[in-house]
């Protein structure tokens, strides 16, 4: 399923039909406020809203009936759910900080106190390792954090001439990160001396490995609108990036030469 924000402040469920790739509408609700982000929990049937200055947690099967809802002290652009948490944690950025809320407890958990200089504008949790989190804000860095020793990020890039809006893990290998900015570029960078693949390297065959190099490895700068989503795509050996432009509100597909 698929879900949809529009500006009359709707929200809308799609069933994608495998059969013919077209859409079967499932349901929709109006929100009273406009609603910043949404982010589905890939494993269950709830979302994630940011709407009001509150992030609120909705049952989908149950037409976004509100299971629980916070109030930061900030303002919040992302909220993003934590894989390796059992659908119970979810990742905001609050200011430039950032922030998990645990729906176990009904409260926050885990604090990355001023990880930016200014607003930070999206997080994402690394699927492979536990503790691993990326972030990214307006002063233009990417950085990657530790959860259990947060004073400082253990990598930080300045990704992008503007705002950085968006980062986001490879699904399978980690050490690379895609980045999108209002510069109108996307970045795909290589972290992988913070890595799964650096550590179980290390663990199995100690110094003697070759390795990625840490640092930007291509970027696509023909866009003259400002980039505010991206996402990496998997089809076969290539690397697909997947974006949105600001203004004509359009997504894209572009091809890059990096091969897995």
């Amino acid at each position: 399923m698929n879900g949809t924000l529009t500006p009359s402040h709707s929200l809308n469920i799609f069933r994608i039909i495998s059969d013919n790739d077209k859409l079967e509408h499932i349901v929709s609700t109006k929100m009273e406020n406009e609603v910043k982000s949404l982010e589905w929990d890939i494993q269950g049937e709830r979302t994630a809203i940011i709407h009001n200055k509150k992030i609120e947690i909705c049952d989908v099967e149950r037409k976004f009936e509100s299971i629980w809802s916070h109030t930061p002290q900030g303002t919040s652009c992302a909220a993003v759910w934590n894989p390796h948490s059992s659908s119970n944690v979810v990742g905001v950025t609050v200011d430039r900080s950032i922030i998990t809320l645990d729906l176990r407890t009904k409260g926050e958990g885990h604090l990355i106190k001023e990880g930016h200089s200014l607003k930070a504008t999206y997080i994402d949790f690394n699927p492979n390792l536990q503790h691993s989190v990326a972030s990214c804000g307006r002063d233009g860095f990417l950085r990657i954090w530790d959860w259990r020793n947060w004073s400082s990020p253990i990598f930080s890039l300045r990704a992008h001439a503007h705002w950085t809006t968006q980062v986001h893990f490879h699904s399978v290998h980690d050490e690379l990160l895609l980045s999108s900015g209002t510069d109108g570029s996307l970045l795909l960078t290589s972290a992988y001396s913070v890595s799964s693949d650096s550590r179980a390297s290390r663990e199995e065959e100690g110094d003697n490995v070759v390795t990625l190099p840490d640092g930007p490895l291509e970027r696509i700068d023909e866009h003259e609108d400002s980039i505010y989503a991206c996402r990496l795509l998997i089809h076969g050996p290539l690397l697909l990036f997947l974006l949105m432009e600001e203004f004509s509100y359009r997504t894209s597909i572009e091809n890059t030469n990096m091969r897995l």
